[in-house]
Protein backbone atom coordinates (compact mmCIF):
# COMPACT_ATOMS: atom_id res chain seq x y z
CA UNK A 1 0.00 0.00 0.00
CA UNK A 2 2.45 2.67 0.80
CA UNK A 3 5.49 1.77 -0.90
CA UNK A 4 8.96 2.43 0.18
CA UNK A 5 10.36 4.62 -2.04
CA UNK A 6 8.86 7.79 -1.98
CA UNK A 7 9.95 8.57 1.82
CA UNK A 8 13.68 8.94 1.23
CA UNK A 9 14.99 12.09 1.52
CA UNK A 10 15.04 13.78 -1.97
CA UNK A 11 17.98 15.16 -3.06
CA UNK A 12 16.60 18.66 -3.64
CA UNK A 13 15.91 19.06 0.07
CA UNK A 14 19.45 19.08 1.65
CA UNK A 15 19.12 18.05 5.50
CA UNK A 16 20.35 21.24 6.46
CA UNK A 17 17.64 23.20 4.50
CA UNK A 18 15.57 20.61 6.04
CA UNK A 19 16.65 21.36 9.86
CA UNK A 20 16.29 25.29 8.89
CA UNK A 21 12.68 25.04 7.82
CA UNK A 22 11.92 22.79 10.53
CA UNK A 23 13.29 24.98 13.35
CA UNK A 24 11.78 28.36 11.08
CA UNK A 25 8.47 27.29 11.12
CA UNK A 26 8.77 26.30 14.85
CA UNK A 27 10.05 29.78 16.31
CA UNK A 28 7.59 31.55 13.88
CA UNK A 29 4.66 29.78 15.19
CA UNK A 30 5.46 29.84 18.62
CA UNK A 31 6.79 33.57 18.81
CA UNK A 32 3.61 35.04 20.59
CA UNK A 33 4.48 32.16 23.24
CA UNK A 34 7.13 33.70 25.38
CA UNK A 35 4.97 36.66 27.24
CA UNK A 36 2.23 33.46 28.26
CA UNK A 37 1.80 34.04 32.48
CA UNK A 38 2.27 31.70 34.80
CA UNK A 39 -1.38 29.55 35.02
CA UNK A 40 -3.13 26.52 36.39
CA UNK A 41 -1.08 24.21 37.90
CA UNK A 42 2.25 26.66 36.98
CA UNK A 43 1.24 27.97 40.63
CA UNK A 44 2.36 24.83 42.61
CA UNK A 45 4.44 23.34 40.12
CA UNK A 46 6.99 26.82 39.23
CA UNK A 47 5.32 29.60 41.55
CA UNK A 48 4.79 27.98 45.15
CA UNK A 49 7.06 25.14 44.73
CA UNK A 50 9.75 25.19 47.55
CA UNK A 51 11.39 22.28 45.73
CA UNK A 52 12.83 24.56 42.97
CA UNK A 53 14.38 27.24 45.44
CA UNK A 54 17.44 26.05 45.71
CA UNK A 55 19.03 24.11 43.01
CA UNK A 56 21.84 23.17 45.37
CA UNK A 57 20.28 21.79 47.82
CA UNK A 58 17.88 20.03 45.14
CA UNK A 59 20.62 18.33 43.62
CA UNK A 60 22.07 17.20 47.19
CA UNK A 61 19.23 16.62 49.48
CA UNK A 62 17.71 13.21 49.07
CA UNK A 63 14.58 13.87 50.64
CA UNK A 64 13.88 16.64 47.96
CA UNK A 65 14.41 13.82 45.18
CA UNK A 66 12.37 11.52 46.94
CA UNK A 67 9.32 13.91 47.70
CA UNK A 68 8.81 13.77 43.45
CA UNK A 69 10.90 10.82 41.94
CA UNK A 70 8.98 10.28 38.99
CA UNK A 71 9.36 14.19 37.68
CA UNK A 72 12.53 14.71 39.00
CA UNK A 73 14.76 15.64 35.90
CA UNK A 74 11.53 18.57 34.92
CA UNK A 75 11.87 19.83 38.85
CA UNK A 76 16.07 20.38 38.20
CA UNK A 77 14.97 22.27 35.01
CA UNK A 78 12.32 24.52 36.87
CA UNK A 79 14.91 25.21 39.26
CA UNK A 80 17.76 25.81 36.88
CA UNK A 81 15.10 28.40 35.13
CA UNK A 82 14.74 30.08 38.83
CA UNK A 83 18.60 29.92 39.51
CA UNK A 84 19.35 32.05 36.51
CA UNK A 85 16.01 34.02 35.94
CA UNK A 86 13.92 33.95 39.31
CA UNK A 87 10.24 34.10 38.15
CA UNK A 88 10.47 36.03 34.80
CA UNK A 89 8.24 33.72 32.43
CA UNK A 90 10.11 34.14 29.18
CA UNK A 91 12.85 31.52 30.35
CA UNK A 92 10.65 28.34 31.21
CA UNK A 93 8.92 29.33 27.74
CA UNK A 94 12.61 29.37 26.03
CA UNK A 95 13.29 26.23 27.41
CA UNK A 96 10.18 24.49 26.68
CA UNK A 97 10.19 25.56 23.39
CA UNK A 98 13.93 24.68 23.10
CA UNK A 99 12.90 21.11 24.09
CA UNK A 100 10.02 20.86 21.87
CA UNK A 101 12.07 21.54 18.76
CA UNK A 102 14.57 19.29 19.60
CA UNK A 103 12.07 16.78 19.88
CA UNK A 104 10.42 17.64 16.36
CA UNK A 105 14.33 16.87 15.32
CA UNK A 106 14.80 13.84 16.86
CA UNK A 107 11.52 12.73 15.11
CA UNK A 108 12.86 14.29 11.68
CA UNK A 109 16.18 11.98 12.27
CA UNK A 110 14.50 8.41 13.54
CA UNK A 111 12.29 8.59 10.71
CA UNK A 112 15.03 9.53 8.02
CA UNK A 113 17.31 6.55 10.05
CA UNK A 114 14.64 4.06 9.92
CA UNK A 115 13.98 5.05 5.71
CA UNK A 116 17.20 5.05 4.38
CA UNK A 117 19.60 3.71 7.19
CA UNK A 118 19.35 0.04 7.05
CA UNK A 119 16.03 -1.23 7.93
CA UNK A 120 14.77 -4.28 6.39
CA UNK A 121 12.46 -3.92 3.75
CA UNK A 122 10.46 -6.78 1.97
CA UNK A 123 8.97 -4.35 -0.70
CA UNK A 124 9.80 -3.80 -3.69
CA UNK A 125 11.61 -0.07 -4.67
CA UNK A 126 10.09 2.07 -7.45
CA UNK A 127 11.34 5.65 -8.14
CA UNK A 128 12.25 7.93 -5.81
CA UNK A 129 10.08 11.02 -5.67
CA UNK A 130 10.98 14.27 -3.78
CA UNK A 131 8.88 13.95 -1.21
CA UNK A 132 10.69 13.70 2.22
CA UNK A 133 8.44 11.70 5.05
CA UNK A 134 10.88 12.67 7.76
CA UNK A 135 10.61 16.43 6.84
CA UNK A 136 6.66 16.21 6.79
CA UNK A 137 6.29 14.72 10.01
CA UNK A 138 8.33 16.50 11.73
CA UNK A 139 6.73 19.97 10.36
CA UNK A 140 3.48 18.69 11.80
CA UNK A 141 4.70 17.55 14.82
CA UNK A 142 6.60 21.28 15.45
CA UNK A 143 3.53 23.55 14.41
CA UNK A 144 0.38 21.48 15.56
CA UNK A 145 -1.98 23.86 17.46
CA UNK A 146 -3.35 21.01 19.73
CA UNK A 147 0.39 21.07 21.12
CA UNK A 148 0.20 24.52 22.73
CA UNK A 149 -1.39 22.45 26.38
CA UNK A 150 1.95 20.78 26.47
CA UNK A 151 4.70 23.47 25.23
CA UNK A 152 3.37 26.65 25.91
CA UNK A 153 1.87 25.42 29.62
CA UNK A 154 4.87 25.61 31.20
CA UNK A 155 4.15 23.01 34.30
CA UNK A 156 4.27 20.10 31.19
CA UNK A 157 7.86 20.72 30.78
CA UNK A 158 7.19 17.06 32.09
CA UNK A 159 5.68 15.83 29.07
CA UNK A 160 8.19 17.72 27.03
CA UNK A 161 11.23 15.85 28.63
CA UNK A 162 9.65 12.83 29.16
CA UNK A 163 8.93 12.59 25.02
CA UNK A 164 12.24 13.95 24.29
CA UNK A 165 14.01 11.17 26.16
CA UNK A 166 11.73 8.84 24.39
CA UNK A 167 12.45 9.60 20.71
CA UNK A 168 16.05 9.96 21.66
CA UNK A 169 16.22 6.28 23.15
CA UNK A 170 14.31 4.86 19.99
CA UNK A 171 16.37 6.96 17.53
CA UNK A 172 19.83 5.21 19.59
CA UNK A 173 17.90 1.78 19.89
CA UNK A 174 17.53 2.07 16.14
CA UNK A 175 20.97 3.92 15.21
CA UNK A 176 23.04 0.90 17.11
CA UNK A 177 20.79 -1.98 15.56
CA UNK A 178 22.06 -0.30 12.05
CA UNK A 179 25.77 0.55 12.71
CA UNK A 180 28.21 -2.59 12.77
CA UNK A 181 27.67 -5.44 14.37
CA UNK A 182 26.90 -6.48 18.13
CA UNK A 183 30.50 -6.68 19.49
CA UNK A 184 31.25 -3.22 17.76
CA UNK A 185 32.12 0.01 19.87
CA UNK A 186 29.73 1.86 18.21
CA UNK A 187 26.73 -0.23 18.76
CA UNK A 188 27.30 -0.54 22.31
CA UNK A 189 28.13 2.90 22.58
CA UNK A 190 24.36 3.85 20.88
CA UNK A 191 22.64 0.97 22.41
CA UNK A 192 24.07 2.37 25.82
CA UNK A 193 22.45 5.90 25.09
CA UNK A 194 19.28 4.46 24.34
CA UNK A 195 19.07 2.72 27.96
CA UNK A 196 20.06 6.01 29.69
CA UNK A 197 18.10 7.74 27.35
CA UNK A 198 15.11 5.28 28.76
CA UNK A 199 16.08 6.17 32.38
CA UNK A 200 16.07 10.10 31.76
CA UNK A 201 12.55 9.32 30.48
CA UNK A 202 11.59 7.64 33.85
CA UNK A 203 12.57 10.16 35.68
CA UNK A 204 11.01 12.91 33.69
CA UNK A 205 7.25 11.55 33.64
CA UNK A 206 5.09 8.51 33.73
CA UNK A 207 4.02 8.63 30.04
CA UNK A 208 7.50 7.36 29.58
CA UNK A 209 7.05 3.83 30.79
CA UNK A 210 5.74 2.22 27.73
CA UNK A 211 9.26 3.04 26.24
CA UNK A 212 10.43 -0.71 26.78
CA UNK A 213 6.97 -1.73 24.87
CA UNK A 214 7.50 0.49 22.01
CA UNK A 215 11.30 -0.75 21.41
CA UNK A 216 9.87 -4.27 21.64
CA UNK A 217 7.10 -3.55 18.62
CA UNK A 218 10.18 -1.32 16.85
CA UNK A 219 12.10 -4.22 17.09
CA UNK A 220 9.40 -6.76 16.12
CA UNK A 221 8.43 -4.73 12.96
CA UNK A 222 11.35 -3.39 11.45
CA UNK A 223 14.60 -5.01 11.93
CA UNK A 224 15.56 -8.69 11.38
CA UNK A 225 16.81 -11.18 13.96
CA UNK A 226 16.31 -14.22 15.47
CA UNK A 227 14.19 -14.82 19.21
CA UNK A 228 17.17 -15.05 20.99
CA UNK A 229 19.10 -12.26 19.28
CA UNK A 230 15.68 -9.98 20.26
CA UNK A 231 15.26 -11.36 23.84
CA UNK A 232 18.99 -10.40 24.17
CA UNK A 233 18.20 -6.72 23.27
CA UNK A 234 15.04 -6.50 24.65
CA UNK A 235 15.27 -7.69 28.18
CA UNK A 236 17.47 -4.57 29.92
CA UNK A 237 14.70 -2.41 29.03
CA UNK A 238 12.57 -4.59 30.10
CA UNK A 239 14.67 -4.82 33.47
CA UNK A 240 14.04 -0.70 33.08
CA UNK A 241 10.46 -1.57 34.58
CA UNK A 242 11.47 -1.91 37.56
CA UNK A 243 12.36 2.13 37.84
CA UNK A 244 8.91 3.11 38.14
CA UNK A 245 7.75 0.60 40.72
CA UNK A 246 10.54 1.55 42.84
CA UNK A 247 10.12 4.96 42.57
CA UNK A 248 6.24 4.27 43.50
CA UNK A 249 7.60 3.24 47.00
CA UNK A 250 9.86 5.60 47.41
CA UNK A 251 7.86 8.56 46.47
CA UNK A 252 6.42 10.72 49.77
CA UNK A 253 4.25 12.73 47.52
CA UNK A 254 0.68 12.95 47.84
CA UNK A 255 -1.41 9.33 47.64
CA UNK A 256 0.99 8.08 44.81
CA UNK A 257 3.40 6.28 47.97
CA UNK A 258 0.49 3.26 47.29
CA UNK A 259 -0.45 1.06 44.57
CA UNK A 260 -3.88 3.01 45.13
CA UNK A 261 -3.23 5.08 42.46
CA UNK A 262 -3.93 2.21 40.15
CA UNK A 263 -7.84 2.08 41.10
CA UNK A 264 -8.23 6.00 42.26
CA UNK A 265 -9.62 8.20 39.52
CA UNK A 266 -9.76 12.09 41.73
CA UNK A 267 -13.06 12.38 40.22
CA UNK A 268 -15.95 13.17 42.58
CA UNK A 269 -18.43 10.45 42.01
CA UNK A 270 -16.18 8.35 39.16
CA UNK A 271 -15.28 4.93 39.59
CA UNK A 272 -12.29 3.20 37.97
CA UNK A 273 -14.61 1.43 35.46
CA UNK A 274 -16.52 4.57 34.69
CA UNK A 275 -13.04 5.91 33.60
CA UNK A 276 -12.47 3.60 31.26
CA UNK A 277 -15.84 3.13 29.56
CA UNK A 278 -15.33 6.63 28.81
CA UNK A 279 -12.28 6.37 27.24
CA UNK A 280 -13.29 4.99 24.09
CA UNK A 281 -15.33 8.05 23.78
CA UNK A 282 -11.98 10.28 24.51
CA UNK A 283 -10.65 8.46 21.76
CA UNK A 284 -12.70 9.90 19.31
CA UNK A 285 -12.53 14.08 20.87
CA UNK A 286 -8.67 13.31 20.29
CA UNK A 287 -8.46 12.41 16.89
CA UNK A 288 -11.05 15.16 15.78
CA UNK A 289 -8.60 17.35 17.70
CA UNK A 290 -5.59 15.83 15.19
CA UNK A 291 -7.84 16.63 12.19
CA UNK A 292 -9.79 19.30 12.97
CA UNK A 293 -8.44 21.14 16.08
CA UNK A 294 -11.08 23.26 16.73
CA UNK A 295 -12.86 24.12 20.55
CA UNK A 296 -9.37 23.60 22.26
CA UNK A 297 -9.54 24.54 25.95
CA UNK A 298 -7.30 24.29 29.25
CA UNK A 299 -10.14 22.52 30.93
CA UNK A 300 -12.73 20.14 29.56
CA UNK A 301 -16.27 19.21 30.91
CA UNK A 302 -16.13 16.12 29.97
CA UNK A 303 -19.24 13.95 30.58
CA UNK A 304 -18.23 10.73 32.26
CA UNK A 305 -19.99 7.34 30.83
CA UNK A 306 -21.17 4.81 32.63
CA UNK A 307 -22.03 2.14 30.29
CA UNK A 308 -20.27 0.62 26.91
CA UNK A 309 -23.92 1.10 25.31
CA UNK A 310 -23.20 4.90 25.46
CA UNK A 311 -23.73 6.09 21.58
CA UNK A 312 -19.81 8.00 21.96
CA UNK A 313 -18.28 5.00 23.72
CA UNK A 314 -19.68 2.60 21.17
CA UNK A 315 -18.21 4.68 18.62
CA UNK A 316 -14.95 5.14 20.28
CA UNK A 317 -15.54 1.28 20.09
CA UNK A 318 -15.70 1.10 16.72
CA UNK A 319 -13.09 3.48 15.91
CA UNK A 320 -10.44 1.68 17.73
CA UNK A 321 -11.25 -2.00 16.24
CA UNK A 322 -11.44 -0.25 12.97
CA UNK A 323 -7.52 1.29 14.02
CA UNK A 324 -6.28 -2.12 15.32
CA UNK A 325 -7.35 -3.50 11.93
CA UNK A 326 -5.92 -0.80 9.87
CA UNK A 327 -2.11 -1.79 11.89
CA UNK A 328 -2.74 -5.36 11.21
CA UNK A 329 -3.68 -4.81 7.58
CA UNK A 330 -0.70 -2.48 6.95
CA UNK A 331 2.15 -4.91 8.74
CA UNK A 332 0.93 -7.74 6.28
CA UNK A 333 1.85 -5.26 3.27
CA UNK A 334 5.28 -6.26 4.80
CA UNK A 335 7.04 -3.00 2.45
CA UNK A 336 8.93 -0.72 5.27
CA UNK A 337 6.80 2.17 4.71
CA UNK A 338 3.86 0.28 5.25
CA UNK A 339 5.33 -1.09 8.11
CA UNK A 340 6.29 1.85 9.21
CA UNK A 341 2.99 3.67 9.20
CA UNK A 342 1.67 0.87 11.10
CA UNK A 343 4.16 1.21 13.58
CA UNK A 344 2.40 5.17 13.79
CA UNK A 345 -0.50 4.05 14.96
CA UNK A 346 0.39 1.62 16.63
CA UNK A 347 2.68 4.15 18.68
CA UNK A 348 -0.17 6.51 18.96
CA UNK A 349 -2.59 4.12 20.40
CA UNK A 350 0.06 2.79 22.79
CA UNK A 351 1.03 6.55 24.00
CA UNK A 352 -2.23 7.12 24.90
CA UNK A 353 -3.08 4.00 26.40
CA UNK A 354 -1.11 4.76 29.64
CA UNK A 355 -3.08 7.86 30.50
CA UNK A 356 -5.98 5.86 29.61
CA UNK A 357 -5.74 2.79 31.64
CA UNK A 358 -4.27 4.44 34.70
CA UNK A 359 -7.09 7.10 35.68
CA UNK A 360 -6.41 10.37 36.25
CA UNK A 361 -7.69 13.51 37.95
CA UNK A 362 -9.47 14.33 34.35
CA UNK A 363 -10.89 12.12 31.09
CA UNK A 364 -9.53 14.52 29.02
CA UNK A 365 -6.45 16.57 28.60
CA UNK A 366 -4.90 18.11 25.63
CA UNK A 367 -1.21 17.65 26.49
CA UNK A 368 -1.47 14.07 26.57
CA UNK A 369 -1.76 14.22 23.05
CA UNK A 370 1.98 14.90 22.58
CA UNK A 371 3.61 11.78 22.46
CA UNK A 372 1.10 10.32 20.64
CA UNK A 373 1.53 13.05 18.03
CA UNK A 374 4.67 11.95 16.92
CA UNK A 375 3.69 8.29 16.33
CA UNK A 376 0.21 10.52 14.27
CA UNK A 377 2.67 12.24 12.35
CA UNK A 378 4.57 9.45 11.37
CA UNK A 379 1.62 7.83 10.28
CA UNK A 380 0.36 11.10 8.27
CA UNK A 381 3.45 11.37 6.73
CA UNK A 382 3.46 7.58 5.33
CA UNK A 383 -0.61 8.87 4.00
CA UNK A 384 1.38 12.10 2.28
CA UNK A 385 3.53 9.69 0.40
CA UNK A 386 1.03 7.50 -0.80
CA UNK A 387 -0.93 10.47 -2.30
CA UNK A 388 2.79 12.06 -3.29
CA UNK A 389 2.95 8.76 -5.85
CA UNK A 390 -0.37 8.77 -7.09
CA UNK A 391 -1.19 12.49 -7.33
CA UNK A 392 2.02 13.87 -7.96
CA UNK A 393 4.86 15.19 -5.44
CA UNK A 394 3.95 18.94 -6.41
CA UNK A 395 0.32 18.13 -5.92
CA UNK A 396 1.05 16.90 -2.32
CA UNK A 397 3.92 18.91 -1.00
CA UNK A 398 1.68 22.15 -2.19
CA UNK A 399 -0.52 20.36 0.08
CA UNK A 400 1.50 20.27 2.77
CA UNK A 401 2.77 23.56 2.59
CA UNK A 402 -0.66 25.10 3.13
CA UNK A 403 -1.48 22.46 5.87
CA UNK A 404 1.50 23.63 7.99
CA UNK A 405 0.62 27.20 7.09
CA UNK A 406 -2.99 26.43 8.73
CA UNK A 407 -1.68 24.85 11.99
CA UNK A 408 0.85 27.13 12.64
CA UNK A 409 -1.62 30.17 11.97
CA UNK A 410 -3.82 28.35 14.43
CA UNK A 411 -1.12 27.62 17.35
CA UNK A 412 -0.33 31.17 16.59
CA UNK A 413 -4.00 32.02 17.75
CA UNK A 414 -4.65 29.84 20.37
CA UNK A 415 -1.13 31.30 22.17
CA UNK A 416 -2.83 34.50 21.94
CA UNK A 417 -5.34 33.11 24.20
CA UNK A 418 -2.84 31.69 26.29
CA UNK A 419 -0.84 35.11 26.32
CA UNK A 420 -3.31 36.58 28.80
CA UNK A 421 -4.81 34.23 31.66
CA UNK A 422 -7.91 36.10 31.58
CA UNK A 423 -8.70 35.51 28.17
CA UNK A 424 -7.82 31.62 28.72
CA UNK A 425 -10.35 31.34 31.62
CA UNK A 426 -13.07 33.38 30.05
CA UNK A 427 -12.51 30.80 27.21
CA UNK A 428 -12.51 27.64 29.36
CA UNK A 429 -15.79 29.03 31.08
CA UNK A 430 -17.32 29.78 28.31
CA UNK A 431 -17.35 26.35 27.23
CA UNK A 432 -17.34 24.49 30.40
CA UNK A 433 -19.82 26.80 32.35
CA UNK A 434 -20.96 23.52 34.11
CA UNK A 435 -17.35 23.12 35.63
CA UNK A 436 -16.14 24.79 39.33
CA UNK A 437 -12.75 24.58 38.25
CA UNK A 438 -12.39 27.46 35.19
CA UNK A 439 -15.20 29.57 38.04
CA UNK A 440 -12.55 29.39 40.41
CA UNK A 441 -9.64 30.41 38.09
CA UNK A 442 -11.32 33.05 36.61
CA UNK A 443 -11.86 34.44 39.95
CA UNK A 444 -8.37 34.54 41.11
CA UNK A 445 -7.70 36.12 37.89
CA UNK A 446 -9.94 38.69 38.47
CA UNK A 447 -9.20 39.13 42.26
CA UNK A 448 -5.70 39.69 41.38
CA UNK A 449 -6.81 42.08 38.81
CA UNK A 450 -9.07 44.14 41.42
CA UNK A 451 -12.14 42.93 39.89
CA UNK A 452 -13.25 42.08 43.55
CA UNK A 453 -17.19 42.00 42.74
CA UNK A 454 -16.71 40.20 39.49
CA UNK A 455 -14.20 37.69 40.99
CA UNK A 456 -16.50 37.09 44.00
CA UNK A 457 -19.54 36.23 41.65
CA UNK A 458 -16.84 33.35 39.83
CA UNK A 459 -16.31 31.78 43.46
CA UNK A 460 -20.07 31.68 44.05
CA UNK A 461 -20.72 30.12 40.95
CA UNK A 462 -17.78 27.68 42.12
CA UNK A 463 -19.44 27.22 44.82
CA UNK A 464 -22.74 26.71 43.37
CA UNK A 465 -21.62 23.97 41.09
CA UNK A 466 -19.10 22.35 43.98
CA UNK A 467 -20.15 23.46 47.78
CA UNK A 468 -17.17 21.51 48.60
CA UNK A 469 -15.21 23.72 46.81
CA UNK A 470 -12.65 24.54 49.75
CA UNK A 471 -10.41 26.68 47.47
CA UNK A 472 -13.41 28.36 46.11
CA UNK A 473 -14.32 29.01 49.69
CA UNK A 474 -10.74 30.17 50.81
CA UNK A 475 -10.51 32.73 48.03
CA UNK A 476 -13.81 34.29 49.39
CA UNK A 477 -12.13 34.83 52.15
CA UNK A 478 -9.04 36.58 51.22
CA UNK A 479 -11.36 39.33 49.08
CA UNK A 480 -13.25 39.73 52.19
CA UNK A 481 -10.22 40.41 54.57
CA UNK A 482 -8.98 42.72 51.43
CA UNK A 483 -12.73 45.00 52.07
CA UNK A 484 -11.47 44.82 56.14
CA UNK A 485 -14.17 42.10 56.91
CA UNK A 486 -12.00 40.27 59.14
CA UNK A 487 -15.60 38.60 60.64
CA UNK A 488 -16.83 37.24 57.36
CA UNK A 489 -12.92 36.62 56.30
CA UNK A 490 -12.28 34.38 59.58
CA UNK A 491 -16.06 32.19 59.05
CA UNK A 492 -14.54 31.60 54.92
CA UNK A 493 -11.28 30.34 56.37
CA UNK A 494 -12.59 28.17 59.17
CA UNK A 495 -14.86 26.83 56.80
CA UNK A 496 -12.19 25.93 54.36
CA UNK A 497 -10.66 24.52 56.93
CA UNK A 498 -13.34 22.33 57.83
CA UNK A 499 -13.50 21.22 54.07
CA UNK A 500 -10.24 20.72 53.62
CA UNK A 501 -8.03 20.50 56.74
CA UNK A 502 -5.06 19.87 54.24
CA UNK A 503 -5.42 23.37 53.01
CA UNK A 504 -2.11 25.11 54.54
CA UNK A 505 -3.03 28.14 52.86
CA UNK A 506 -6.22 28.95 55.00
CA UNK A 507 -4.50 27.89 57.97
CA UNK A 508 -1.84 30.84 57.04
CA UNK A 509 -4.08 33.31 56.41
CA UNK A 510 -5.96 32.48 59.50
CA UNK A 511 -2.89 33.05 61.36
CA UNK A 512 -2.81 36.67 59.57
CA UNK A 513 -5.86 37.68 60.90
CA UNK A 514 -5.69 36.41 64.52
CA UNK A 515 -2.63 38.17 64.32
CA UNK A 516 -4.37 41.44 63.81
CA UNK A 517 -6.65 40.74 65.96
CA UNK A 518 -3.85 39.99 68.60
CA UNK A 519 -4.59 37.07 69.35
CA UNK A 520 -1.00 36.06 69.23
CA UNK A 521 -1.64 32.16 70.16
CA UNK A 522 -4.38 31.60 68.02
CA UNK A 523 -2.14 33.08 65.40
CA UNK A 524 0.95 30.72 66.17
CA UNK A 525 -0.98 28.06 66.64
CA UNK A 526 -2.26 28.55 62.60
CA UNK A 527 0.75 29.05 61.24
CA UNK A 528 2.15 25.82 63.11
CA UNK A 529 -0.39 23.89 61.36
CA UNK A 530 0.26 24.96 57.96
CA UNK A 531 3.81 24.26 58.51
CA UNK A 532 3.11 20.41 60.03
CA UNK A 533 0.63 20.64 56.50
CA UNK A 534 3.26 22.17 54.07
CA UNK A 535 7.20 22.28 56.14
CA UNK A 536 7.83 23.88 52.97
CA UNK A 537 5.42 26.61 52.97
CA UNK A 538 8.19 29.74 53.00
CA UNK A 539 5.71 32.30 53.73
CA UNK A 540 4.30 30.63 56.70
CA UNK A 541 7.46 30.48 58.32
CA UNK A 542 8.27 34.18 57.83
CA UNK A 543 4.83 34.88 59.79
CA UNK A 544 5.80 32.39 61.77
CA UNK A 545 9.15 34.18 62.32
CA UNK A 546 6.84 37.84 62.40
CA UNK A 547 4.84 36.82 65.33
CA UNK A 548 7.39 35.20 67.53
CA UNK A 549 9.69 38.39 66.88
CA UNK A 550 6.74 40.66 68.18
CA UNK A 551 6.03 38.54 71.64
CA UNK A 552 10.12 39.33 71.90
CA UNK A 553 10.94 35.37 71.05
CA UNK A 554 13.87 36.93 68.66
CA UNK A 555 15.67 33.48 68.67
CA UNK A 556 12.54 31.35 67.66
CA UNK A 557 11.76 34.05 65.14
CA UNK A 558 15.47 34.50 63.57
CA UNK A 559 15.10 30.16 63.38
CA UNK A 560 11.82 30.98 61.79
CA UNK A 561 13.63 33.71 59.47
CA UNK A 562 16.09 31.57 58.51
CA UNK A 563 14.16 28.75 57.59
CA UNK A 564 12.15 31.01 55.11
CA UNK A 565 15.49 32.36 53.42
CA UNK A 566 16.61 28.81 53.18
CA UNK A 567 13.80 28.06 51.59
CA UNK A 568 13.17 31.04 49.27
CA UNK A 569 16.62 32.45 48.81
CA UNK A 570 14.91 35.44 46.31
CA UNK A 571 12.65 36.82 48.62
CA UNK A 572 13.41 39.96 49.61
CA UNK A 573 10.90 40.52 52.33
CA UNK A 574 12.17 37.37 54.13
CA UNK A 575 15.79 38.44 53.79
CA UNK A 576 15.00 42.34 55.72
CA UNK A 577 12.86 40.32 58.13
CA UNK A 578 15.85 38.23 59.30
CA UNK A 579 18.35 41.09 58.99
CA UNK A 580 16.13 43.03 61.30
CA UNK A 581 15.47 40.46 63.69
CA UNK A 582 19.47 40.48 63.86
CA UNK A 583 19.40 44.04 64.45
CA UNK A 584 16.90 43.79 67.60
CA UNK A 585 18.95 40.44 68.81
CA UNK A 586 21.99 43.06 68.59
CA UNK A 587 20.29 45.97 70.34
CA UNK A 588 17.56 44.47 72.26
CA UNK A 589 16.17 47.74 73.60
CA UNK A 590 14.64 48.53 70.16
CA UNK A 591 11.78 46.07 68.65
CA UNK A 592 10.42 47.36 65.75
CA UNK A 593 8.49 44.14 64.95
Amino acid sequence: MFPSSYADPAKGNPIPLQIIAILGAGILAWSNSFSAPFVFDDLTSIVNNPLIRSLQRLLTDPALFCAAPRRFLGQLSFAANYRIGGLNQFGYHAVNLAIHLATALLLFMFLRLLLTGGVENKGRSTTAQPFSAPFSAALIFAVHPVQTQAVTYITQRFTLLATFFYLLALLCYAKSRTTGNSNSAPYNSWYSAAILATVGAMFSKEISFSIPFSIALLELTLFPGTIRKRLMLLVPFGALLAIPVLMLFAATDSELTTLTMLTKTGLPSTTYANYLITQPAVLCTYLRLLFLPINQTIDYDYQVYQAVTALPVLAGILLLTALIGLILYLYRQGTRSSRLAGFGMSWFLAALSAEALVPLSDVINEHRLYLPLAGASITASSALGWLALRLGTKAVNTTLLLLVLLLAAATWQRNLIWSDELLLWSDAVAKAPGKARPHYNLGTILSKRGLTEAAEQEFNAALAIEPGHARARYNLGVLRAAKGDVTSAMSDYQAAIRLDPGLAEAHNALGVLLSREGRSDEAIRSYREALRIAPELAEARNNLGSALAARGEIDAALQAFREAVRLDPLNRSYRANLERALKIRNNPVVNNF
